[in-house]
């Protein structure tokens, strides 16, 4: 990726531009292929006609903090998760919610994010 532009004010600034302006960069890769950044998008968004029908759902050892590798089905199940969680969060207006519901609203986001077990639950 090249360096950060002037109109980026965050690091996910830089990685959006540069999956704009090049989608073709490969995007995953294992041992038995590799997926642009426009491959990933189409799967994840379910524009691919077979879409997740063998997908198995990520388990919680499969979370972003495991570094050990994913298997395709994983990553693609991923981002469509991050990418329903950005819409709920894009839905929220903030500056329309009292403090109570605006943090209840929080913890709705969380509890839907939070796949880790917690033994204080």
């Amino acid at each position: 990726m090249k360096t950060l532009e002037a109109n980026d004010t965050t690091i996910l600034d830089a990685l959006y531009r540069h999956i704009k302006t090049q989608p073709e960069t490969v995007a995953y890769e294992d041992s038995k292929r590799a997926m642009t950044f426009i491959e990933l998008e189409r799967k994840s968004a379910g524009d691919d006609p077979q879409g997740d029908l063998f997908a198995a759902p990520i388990e919680a050892a499969m979370a972003t903090d495991n570094p050990l590798p994913r298997t395709e089905d994983a990553q693609v199940t991923e981002l469509a998760t991050l990418r329903a969680m950005q819409a709920k969060l894009l839905a929220i207006d903030p500056d329309a919610l009292s403090p109570r519901e605006a943090l209840e609203a929080l913890y709705r986001l969380r509890a839907e994010l939070d796949t880790r077990p917690n033994p204080d639950r």
